[in-house]
This record gives structure tokens, sequence and C-alpha cells, in this order.
């Protein structure tokens, strides 16, 4: 059974629901501690759960959109310390990229193209994040899932 072929698509999207699981399982670790916390601490406690499963549901579109992310850039390189190191640089380049753009006023305009600015814990616990940035955080990783696969099928495997 272990020497059969896997297919290219088969293969990409077993690693792409491995990367989801994980962040899946870490943000689940997340959601437990702060249940844990909601019932000792008097403060996280006055937090309303449907605001916490909101602030939680947009952490986990942005970590799945880094994760698709990390696997366009693997679909796209030969070398798993290449994909990872670009990818890290892609993560780091968006929150500078974001981080820079709200203090220069003459960039400010750049932070649109950060995902990092789409994710705003605070409006999401308050109830006020606009609908819209929920929605560019679920278009990135779907986006970059299609072009990873769209990249793997067409890739030559020997470089």
């Amino acid at each position: 059974m272990l020497t059969r072929p896997v297919g290219r698509l088969r293969f990409l999207a077993a690693k792409a629901v491995a990367s989801i699981v994980a962040v899946t399982a870490a943000e689940a670790g997340g959601l437990a501690a702060v249940l844990i916390a909601r019932q000792t601490i008097g403060q996280v406690a006055s937090l309303p759960m449907i605001s916490v499963l909101r602030a939680f549901a947009g952490s986990w579109l942005l970590f799945v959109g880094v994760a698709m992310v990390g696997l366009l850039v693997s679909a796209a390189s030969s070398l798993r310390g290449r994909a990872l190191g670009l990818t890290v640089g892609i993560v780091v380049a968006w929150f500078f990229l974001n981080f820079i753009a709200l203090l220069i006023d003459g960039i400010s305009g750049l932070r649109f193209a950060s995902p990092f600015h789409y994710f705003r814990p605070v409006d999401l616990l308050a109830g006020t994040a606009p609908g819209g940035d929920l929605l560019v955080l679920a278009a990135i990783p779907v986006v970059a899932a299609v072009a990873a696969a769209w990249w793997f099928t067409h890739r030559d495997l020997t470089r």
C-alpha cells in the first residue's frame, strides 16, 4: 500500500488538511484556556461568549491563511528550508507592512495589502468589526490553496 503512487492533488490536499488540523488544534487549545479563564478571572468572565468565538474565528482564519500561503510557497519550491524561510519572510513582511503603514500617513494605504490589517481582535470582541474583514481573511486561504494546486500540478518536480 505504501508503494502505490499518490497523485499530486491528493498529496497537496493531505498537506493542506494537516495544516488546517494543526491550526485548529492550536486555536482549540487557546479557546480552552479562555474558557478556563472565564471561570476563574472576573474580568474575562464579563466577555460574552459570542464575542470570544468571533475573535477565535478571526484568528483561525488568519492562521489558516498563513498556513495556505505556506502551502503555496511549498508547492512552488523544491526545498523545505527555502519554503519555510520564504513563508516566514512573507509573514514578517506582512506584519511589518501593516505596522509601518499605520505609523506613516503617506503609505497608510499599504496596510490593506496585509492580512494583519483585517484581523482586529478588539473589534471582533466588541462586535464592531466589518464583515468584509472576515471575508478577506477567508479569501486568502482559498486563493492560496487554489494557486498552490495549480502551481503544484504544473511544476517540474525534478527541480
